[in-house]
C-alpha cells in the first residue's frame, strides 16, 4: 500500500478549481455590456416605444432620453469595471511568474 503525502507541495502545484469560471465572467460581462449599448436605440422615441412594448409603461420623450442617457452611463461604467477586472487579473497573473 502506498500513500504519498502532498503537504510539502507548494501552492502552485496544487489544480485551482473553478479558474476558467473566474476569467470567463469579466470578459462575458464585458461583452454583454458591449452588445447591449451597441443594440441600444439611439433615439427617445424608440427608447420609449421599446419601454412601453416590454413593460406597458408610456414615457414621455423626454422622459426617455434621459432614461436613454443614464443606461448609456451605467453601461460604460460597467464596461470600464469589467475591463480593470480584467487587466487586474492578468497584471497579478503575470507578477507572479
Amino acid at each position: 500500500m502506498s500513500s504519498s503525502c502532498h503537504c510539502r507541495t507548494s501552492l502552485k502545484e496544487t489544480p485551482t478549481v473553478g479558474k476558467p469560471a473566474k476569467q470567463i465572467l469579466p470578459t462575458l460581462s464585458c461583452l454583454l455590456s458591449g452588445l447591449a449599448l451597441a443594440l441600444m436605440p439611439k433615439c427617445p422615441a424608440c427608447v420609449a416605444a421599446y419601454i412601453a412594448l416590454f413593460t406597458g409603461v408610456g414615457l414621455s420623450t423626454p422622459v426617455a432620453g434621459y432614461l436613454r442617457i443614464l443606461l448609456v452611463i451605467l453601461w460604460s461604467i460597467s464596461f470600464v469595471f469589467a475591463i480593470s477586472l480584467i487587466i487586474k487579473r492578468r497584471w497579478l497573473s503575470w507578477s507572479t511568474h
